[in-house]
């Protein structure tokens, strides 16, 4: 049935949630953010009690106070203040923070692919880099892997790019983004 409501769905955005506060601690700032969107998308889209509803929107609350008071999140995004109980808003708001981080990928990996000023297959190793990369970033380190194995240049390329990103941040004295990166 269409409208049967599930229990064990509310436990899915609970266990996102718990997935996003270990992303949240280890740093990792961009999967931590991609899974805080899927569990509010889910929110707005599963059906449930209104006991779960309410726990679960308790629970959201919780964890964007935590976000929002992470070193590292304030240190990529500045100071930022999420309105309690507000989903379209928040989803919105993670929908556009990924945005930011993908574009800053993508003209990482241009301002790389100038650099190297390589023949005409470059358009296809960059858009292999890339791929690499998001799924570096997604935390998807055994897909990321297994990509960069089918592809050594793409794999060197992708190692450059952390190398002298974290060089950089080292030198800026940002110690924790080139931790990162290296």
């Amino acid at each position: 049935m269409a409208g049967e409501i599930k229990r064990e769905e509310a436990g899915q955005i609970n266990k996102k949630l718990h997935d996003c506060q270990i992303l949240l601690k280890k740093g990792n700032i961009y999967s931590c953010l991609t899974c805080f969107k899927e569990a509010l998308e889910l929110m707005l889209k599963i059906k449930m009690l209104p006991a779960d509803q309410k726990q679960l929107q308790k629970d959201i609350n919780a964890f964007q106070y935590e976000l929002a008071s992470s070193h590292a999140f304030r240190h990529l995004y500045g100071p930022v203040t999420f309105s309690d109980d507000d989903i379209p808003t928040a989803l919105d708001f993670m929908k556009q923070l990924i945005t930011i981080k993908d574009e800053e990928i993508i003209e990482s990996m241009e301002q790389q692919k100038r650099e190297d000023a390589g023949g005409e297959s470059a358009d296809d190793q960059q858009k292999r880099v890339h791929e690499i990369v998001l799924l570096v970033e997604k935390g998807e380190f055994a897909a990321a892997k297994e990509s960069a194995d089918e592809d050594a240049e793409a794999r060197e390329a992708v190692v450059e790019m952390y190398n002298t990103t974290g060089i950089e941040s080292r030198v800026a004295e940002d110690f924790e983004k080139a931790i990162k990166s290296f």
